[in-house]
């Protein structure tokens, strides 16, 4: 019940709020070798940007790692990893890709069927078939009681002297709802799960129970409710009220502690009941229960809202805020909407983009002009700000040197302007754009167009809001640096604009001017879209609580247990 009313709420949320930002790109070239660690270098010489054979995945946490002349990893002397086809048993590996160490699913108790390995190096039995005689009644079995002998005749018709027989025994050998034994149609019964767990049942984790007819009760798994992809990390509200955090955390914006990067998920210590996250630029913010707001990571423009500037490895609290519903957290100012229906911002205030008629930065939270009753507020990767308010009004305010706030000049402002779009339902913007859902379900962008990210099928900039092509049933938007998402109310996701580290899913490199799908994604309920130079990538929330993500995997934060770019979405996987 928790989580279908966590999950009510988190969709409520995720309509007034969108999560995510991210900023253009300059490519430079550099000298490999200086022992500087360039744009696109992953190491360079002696400089390793902290990475280890650890982070990089590897068992040996001691294990030396080095830098090869070309400016790549040298991992010849980390020892062994899940994926590197060697099974590395002293490390609990029972397999390791094709290598399945001579096990079979005969040998592990089964009549036959293919074994295979799954992602963290332990045997996959799905497709292997169970033995007579292990209390599961099969495809030509009339009766498997599992040799429990309760004296109902069962035992003596299934069982010989020789083994088990589980073909023509008497319909008299039937299943009892209860009994602790799992038979026939039952799913469990009792204690007894059939070795079955949230995990193996494609949940993110928790407590697998039966129910009283014999069913799977999955109120204590745990699913993800809420994405939100930032510059190079990405974190998850979760169904129980925790935090999931995974990729980059070379500024603590993990939350964990440390500054060691993840390319698995971890949960943010100290968080149990959040209702709303959001990751920027190398920190996060999370909404609590009670209506207060904590952030960690970078700080450096007070960001945090905690009256410092000083960087925090674990959640701190942001000052004076007790009646928080959503937050937004970007390149270094954060926004939130309070329960007022009144807007507050603080941290960077370049081009006056907190709001407040100033251009003078604020490390606690400040009001927001003009912005009541708020529905959503966004903050851009740069230094616009974008909210929505009652009634579908658009509010845009700080830089607007390339046309983002849609009022047909490039003059920026310290307090909102309203755009020249009508019946909003979601806001979006990236480092020079805007966009906007309508009520209708189409999308309307301006602004900033170089990589095609307005959507029009040009690459021109508008002053002026153009309707994006061929998306007319979108239910749910994000915006990022150059790039755009939305959700179909058929579940498949459209993605626009840059492209250069396959952020957009559709199998490609390609900058595009006009909506391409993204690949096997059919169930979608939300979309995330991040990051800015290097570092770009997106990630949807699936139906069911799954998390998928694509593009750039630098740091790990598609959170698949790699650091390998992709260029179609792949898995989430829970913390190990």
């Amino acid at each position: 019940m928790l989580h279908k009313q966590l999950l009510g709420f988190v969709q409520v949320v995720t309509v007034l709020f969108l999560l995510g930002s991210c900023n253009g790109s300059v490519k430079i070239v550099d000298a490999c070798g200086d022992g500087v660690l360039d744009p696109g270098e992953p190491c360079d010489s002696a400089e390793l940007a902290g990475a280890t054979c650890a982070t990089l995945g590897f068992h040996d946490e001691a294990a030396p790692l080095a830098c090869t002349a070309d400016c790549t990893f040298d991992t010849t002397g980390c020892g062994t990893r899940c994926g590197d086809h060697v099974v590395d048993l002293d490390d609990g590996e029972v397999c390791d890709s094709e290598q399945l160490n001579d096990a079979t699913c005969a040998s592990l108790g089964y009549d036959n069927g293919i074994l295979t390995c799954d992602q963290t190096c332990a045997f996959d039995r799905s497709q292997c078939q169970s033995t007579c005689g292990d209390g599961f009644v099969k495809a030509g079995e009339t009766c498997d009681d599992g040799g429990r002998g309760d004296g109902d005749g069962c035992s003596a018709l299934c069982q010989t002297e020789t083994g088990w027989t589980c073909a023509g025994a008497p319909s008299i050998c039937t299943t009892t709802c209860g009994d602790g034994v799992v038979l026939g149609e039952e799913a469990c019964d009792g204690e007894e799960l059939r070795a079955e767990t949230c995990l193996s049942l494609g949940y993110y984790g928790g407590t697998l129970a039966c129910e009283d007819g014999c069913t799977f009760d999955f109120s204590g798994c745990v699913v993800a409710v809420a994405v939100s992809a930032g510059f190079s990390h990405t974190c998850s509200l979760m169904s129980d009220q925790t935090i999931w955090c995974w990729g980059d955390n070379t500024s603590g914006q993990l939350g964990d502690g440390t500054l060691v990067s993840r390319p698995r998920a971890a949960s943010v210590p100290g968080i149990t009941t959040a209702v709303h996250v959001s990751s920027g630029n190398n920190y996060t913010c999370a909404v609590l229960a009670d209506g207060t707001i904590r952030c960690w990571g970078a700080n450096s423009a007070g960001q945090h809202g905690n009256g410092t500037t000083d960087l925090s490895l674990v959640p701190v609290q942001v000052f004076g805020i007790t009646t928080a519903i959503a937050v937004s957290a970007a390149g270094e100012s954060t926004c939130a909407v309070l329960a007022d229906r009144s807007a507050a911002c603080w941290g960077s205030n370049t081009y006056g983009k907190l709001g407040n008629g100033l251009t003078t930065a604020s490390s606690v939270p400040v009001t927001v002009s003009s912005m009541n009753p708020t529905v959503q507020i966004f903050a851009a990767n740069l230094d616009t700000s974008i909210g929505l308010l009652s009634g579908g009004y658009v509010m845009v305010w700080g830089d607007n040197s390339a046309g983002q706030f849609g009022v047909g000049n490039t003059g920026s402002a310290l307090v909102p302007q309203q755009a020249m779009v009508a019946s909003a339902s979601q806001v979006g913007g990236g480092s020079t754009h805007s966009c906007a859902l309508l009520s209708d379900r189409t999308v309307s962008c301006w602004g900033g167009n170089q990589f095609g990210q307005v959507g029009d099928g040009t690459f021109e900039q508008r002053l002026m809001p153009v309707a994006v092509a061929g998306i007319a049933d979108a239910v749910y938007l994000s915006s990022g640096a150059g790039h755009n998402c939305v959700v179909l109310a058929d579940g498949t996701i459209r993605c626009w604009g840059y492209n250069a580290f396959g952020n957009l899913g559709d199998g490609t490199m390609a900058n595009q001017s006009t909506p391409v799908v993204v690949t096997g994604i059919t169930n979608a309920e939300q979309v995330s879209c991040a990051g800015r130079g290097l570092y770009r990538h997106t990630c949807a929330l699936l139906a069911g609580g799954r998390i998928q993500c694509w593009g750039s995997n630098f740091h790990g934060q598609l959170g698949d247990g790699t650091k390998t770019d992709r260029f179609a979405p792949v898995d989430v996987l829970p913390p190990q």
